[in-house]
């Protein structure tokens, strides 16, 4: 399929830096939802040691699974609310604004770090059973803290973020 000059016209007034960062943070999100989703089943049939109720019986960890849940939606809603305004930039053929791409730094780098609780926190609920090698929590701690490692959502951003909310630019690319 030939590309249309208006798509490459949108994807390279975004930037590749811009559209990597997004993509990156769309990969967190999937692990969250991937790391939620696989706990809730867990929980649903384990019965902890030593205990007498199912791990999924527990008001604690529904507490706990609608926080995680909480973190990831709203990181979510914040990343597409983000995306879209820089879409719709893109496409009247201005330049993203600076207010604007702070934004997304912000958006990024909060799903980032979100996200990594989110997984975190489904994990050590998951008690041993999210140790082994090859259980699926275990796949989405490590891939989730990989998926962090790279600068585009480090902590960083959070200092450059807000800087710029203090007037002093936006700092690096």
């Amino acid at each position: 399929m030939k590309e249309s000059p208006e798509y490459r016209g949108l994807f390279t007034a975004l930037g590749t830096l811009v559209l990597f960062s997004c993509a990156l943070t769309a990969v967190g999100l999937g692990i969250a939802r991937a790391a939620i989703d696989s706990f809730v089943e867990l929980a649903k049939g384990k019965t902890p040691t030593l205990s007498q109720s199912s791990l999924g019986g527990r008001p604690t960890v529904h507490a706990d699974v609608a926080r995680a849940e909480a973190k990831v939606q709203s990181s979510r809603a914040f990343l597409f609310e983000v995306s879209r305004e820089m879409m719709a930039s893109a496409e009247a053929g201005q330049a993203i604004p600076d207010p604007l791409e702070a934004r997304r730094r912000l958006a990024c780098v909060n799903a980032a770090t979100s996200c990594e609780e989110a997984v975190d926190a489904m994990f050590r609920l998951g008690g041993s059973t999210s140790i082994y090698t090859g259980h699926r929590l275990e796949q989405c701690l490590r891939d989730i803290h990989v998926a962090n490692q790279h600068l585009v959502v480090s902590p960083v951003w959070w200092e450059k973020t807000g800087q710029f909310y203090f007037g002093l630019g936006l700092g690096m690319p």
